[in-house]
């Protein structure tokens, strides 16, 4: 079929009505796209406004001074740029009287959200302190904690089994229970020492008994000799009790409690001031024999005393030797120390070994000196804490002003928005 002829004057006239089409077409995209920019950039400038609110009842109650220097009152600028076309009027966010405003004064929704803002804030700042609590300095200790295998002790390996809180509070209840027997046994000893039983006085006055070639008077001043020495050894327990309590009161971090134990020999104090009790009940119980063998036969008092001894000792040390292999983590645990565990229960404490390298670990990486997280300049400690604040903090004004871009472009105004927003 052969092709229609078109003339040079239509074909024209059908482009241009083309052309003048296309041209109406692009010019109402451009109004149109004049208009949407315009209402975004009404839409940010309000964003802006209520957060530099927002910004100002935070800082009323007091949680940084920066977010009011980071977000000065100023207008918004709607240029478009180099596309140009026609300015929306700016405006300007005037909080002069807000600053003033107590929390109570503001609406009840706002109140809400200052404050689950503080208290997330609050258990943020927790999370950390107890982080660096339990991990701060652990470099210090480190090796001597590893090397728990060559301690005479367990002591180690207990602070990493059952924790710091557990374990100083056994060692506190185990010295505080010997400085309260002492006490008591140097209420009986004191005033025995000041004032003398009259029978005592009588029977040294009389000098009746002198069995064993053993005068009387010789036996009273023995007594009192003992029974100070008696009363020194339990002032010591209760003195050695009250130093250790003080040094634990005043360790701040969990590494300092192994310190105490490493260098500071903390163990040792417990042992002296159990001995020291020990060692004051035996020379109390020496004395009163030798006072009662004043009014009486001294060879009877002392067949007496050594068969009490015998007896009791002998009560003591089976007891407490059952008790101690069945339970003890260097008398049963602990074969290389004489300990006797199971054929199936071999002394393994990898599992707390290896929590505690994990704090080592951690302390290394955001708590040790030049090397840490934390120990870095002020303006990065002061970006890490805001972003540990904004991780936990789910409240939208939790997010810190730095993170409003004050540039001119619409992209980053746009990125402002989305940051108060999300």
């Amino acid at each position: 079929m052969p092709s229609p002829n078109i003339s040079d004057d239509s074909l024209s006239a059908a482009l241009a009505v083309q052309q003048e089409r296309i041209c109406a077409i692009m010019s109402e995209w451009m109004t149109q796209h004049k208009e949407h920019m315009a209402e975004q950039q009404r839409l940010i400038a309000a964003l802006q406004g209520a957060h530099q609110e927002t910004l100002h009842y935070m800082s009323h109650l007091g949680i940084t001074k920066e977010f009011t220097s980071a977000a000065p009152t100023r207008p918004v600028s709607n240029n478009q740029g180099k596309g140009g076309g026609e300015e929306v009027p700016t405006e300007s966010v005037d909080t002069s009287d807000r600053v003033t405003r107590k929390v109570s004064e503001i609406p009840l929704e706002d109140q809400v959200k200052v404050i689950s803002c503080r208290m997330n804030n609050v258990e943020s700042d927790e999370q950390v302190l107890n982080t660096w609590r339990r991990s701060s300095g652990m470099h210090t200790v480190e090796k001597w904690v590893k090397n728990h295998r060559k301690h005479p002790a367990g002591w180690a390996a207990l602070l990493t089994i059952h924790g710091i809180p557990e374990m100083t509070g056994r060692l506190r209840s185990k010295v505080d229970n010997y400085a309260i027997y002492s006490a008591l046994f140097l209420s009986m000893s004191m005033p025995s020492l000041m004032a003398p039983p009259d029978t005592l006085i009588q029977a040294q006055n009389s000098q009746v008994w002198w069995d064993w070639t053993f005068p009387v008077p010789l036996r009273c001043r023995l007594y009192a000799h003992l029974l100070m020495i008696g009363a020194a050894f339990h002032m010591l327990s209760i003195m050695l009790a009250m130093s250790f309590n003080d040094a634990l009161n005043e360790a701040a971090r969990d590494s300092d409690v192994f310190r105490m134990f490493s260098k500071g020999k903390g163990f040792r104090s417990t042992v002296q001031c159990s001995q020291a009790f020990r060692y004051g009940c035996l020379v109390d119980f020496i004395a009163v024999t030798i006072a009662a063998s004043c009014y009486s036969s001294a060879a009877e008092m002392f067949v007496m005393a050594m068969a009490l001894l015998f007896y009791c000792g002998r009560q003591w040390s089976t007891t407490t030797r059952l008790l101690m292999s069945s339970v003890s983590i260097v008398s049963y645990w602990r074969e290389e120390l004489g300990g006797k565990p199971e054929k199936d229960d071999p002394y393994d404490i990898s599992v707390p070994m290896s929590c505690f390298a994990e704090r080592c670990e951690t302390n290394r990486e955001l708590f040790k000196e030049d090397e840490g997280a934390f120990c870095g300049n002020a303006r990065a400690v002061e970006e890490l804490w805001k972003g540990l604040r904004e991780r936990a903090d789910a409240d939208p004004y939790a997010v810190p002003p730095s993170s409003v871009t004050e540039s001119g472009g619409g992209n980053n105004h746009l990125s402002g928005a989305m940051a108060v927003l999300f």
